[in-house]
């Protein structure tokens, strides 16, 4: 914990982007990978008929809605591959920033001032593996700002702890 708040208090506006955690890009690809594997079993039981008891029209778009699922769980494993590696979070004195993005890339940048409130969030998988999401608020909205996921639990609490402390003193001036 000490050595992120020594990365906290260093950041400023000429920081680069700090990168996600590989876990986080590790389980993405587990989850898409498992789902690529069950449209392969889909098909497997559907194109060779091991199940008698289903008509042949009913196999017929089983195979299909496997074949669906084994494409949508490649392509949603390759492009985590890839874009998961691109996602980066920087906070300065003034705003917090995230750069996500593929094919099209953004950068989006809440400052401080204007945050109304920072919220960690955790799906069971991210649990098990100690990463959380950092959400963050701003005033006027009712839905997150942004959406930083991929930390660890010390690291999105401490960004969450810096974020508040920031927006007390920036409000106190």
């Amino acid at each position: 914990m000490i050595g992120l708040n020594h990365k906290l208090s260093m950041i400023d506006e000429n920081t680069s982007y700090l990168p996600i955690e590989q876990a986080y890009t590790a389980l993405n690809i587990r989850i898409w990978a498992c789902v690529a594997g069950i449209g392969i079993v889909g098909f497997c039981l559907f194109f060779w008929r091991i199940l008698p008891f289903l008509s042949e029209s009913l196999c017929d778009g089983l195979v299909l809605g496997s074949l669906g699922l084994v494409c949508i769980g490649l392509a949603s494993t390759l492009y985590h591959w890839f874009a998961d590696r691109r996602i980066g979070y920087r906070v300065s004195e003034h705003a917090v920033s995230l750069k996500h993005g593929l094919f099209f890339r953004s950068v989006i940048s809440q400052p401080v001032k204007r945050i109304q409130h920072v919220e960690i969030k955790q799906g069971p998988l991210e649990r098990q593996r100690h990463l959380s999401s950092l959400y963050v608020y701003s005033a006027g909205g009712a839905v997150h700002t942004l959406h930083i996921p991929g930390l660890t639990n010390d690291t999105a609490e401490a960004l969450k702890n810096w974020v508040l402390a920031h927006k007390d003193m920036l409000t106190d001036q």
